[in-house]
């Protein structure tokens, strides 16, 4: 008994562009997500602390 190969792709590849477009519009606050090596990644937002400094 053989069976039938499967003739569909089964991963298919998401353009990194249309990734990241996808991830910005799924939000109501403004991220810049990020793609590295292939990877979607969205940096954790700059808080109080990161103004403070400046204003010192």
């Amino acid at each position: 008994m053989s069976a039938e190969p499967i003739m569909e792709p089964v991963m298919t590849q998401v353009d990194p562009i249309d990734l990241l477009s996808a991830i910005e519009e799924a939000t109501s606050m403004p991220i810049r997500p990020e793609c590295i090596e292939g990877t979607a990644i969205v940096p954790p937002q700059p808080n109080d602390d990161h103004t403070t400094a400046l204003s010192s």
